[in-house]
């Protein structure tokens, strides 16, 4: 009897422990940056390892994504990869436009499809991953999403996705 209580009591305690562990909140090790050239047309993406890891040249990046908060019809061409394999062209890129948690933005969400060429990570250092031009004038700010205080970032969304 003692013992069936003792595994009783283990059991609660590890699986109490489980959940804890579980809804920690897990944060990005790479720090995003989006800039903007002096042409006014032509954006910049870019990763940079923050101070918790110690990249390598072994350092592989299995997946990720990048989502734009753009103004309502924006527009991009020119898409050039230089650190990753990007999937920036329809079907594969995530496009919700005017949901209504933010009917004046637009979502464009980039998802990395490999590592190669590989994102090389330096640490406290900024790695390109990829341009763009936008098509036209911008009517508007174009940003990162800020998962914490963006309204389309907060699950589950209108759209039924995942940006970020």
């Amino acid at each position: 009897m003692k013992a069936e209580v003792l595994r009783y009591f283990f059991k609660l305690t590890l699986g109490t422990l489980s959940l804890l562990l579980a809804s920690q909140t897990l944060r990005a090790q790479i720090e995003l940056k989006l800039a903007v050239a002096p042409d006014g047309k032509t954006y910049s993406v870019y990763a940079r390892p923050d101070s918790t890891i110690n990249p390598s040249t072994d350092t592989y990046t299995g997946t990720g994504q990048i989502t734009l908060v753009v103004p309502n019809g924006f527009e991009y061409t020119n898409f050039q990869e230089i650190s990753g394999d990007w999937n920036y062209q329809p079907p594969f890129v995530s496009i919700v436009k005017a949901p209504v948690e933010n009917p004046s933005k637009d979502y464009i969400s980039i998802g990395l499809n490999d590592d190669l060429p590989q994102i090389v990570y330096q640490a406290g250092q900024e790695t390109l991953l990829f341009t763009f031009e936008r098509v036209g004038s911008c009517l508007g700010e174009i940003y990162l999403i800020d998962n914490d205080t963006d309204p389309f970032a907060q699950l589950p969304n209108s759209a039924g996705t995942n940006p970020g």
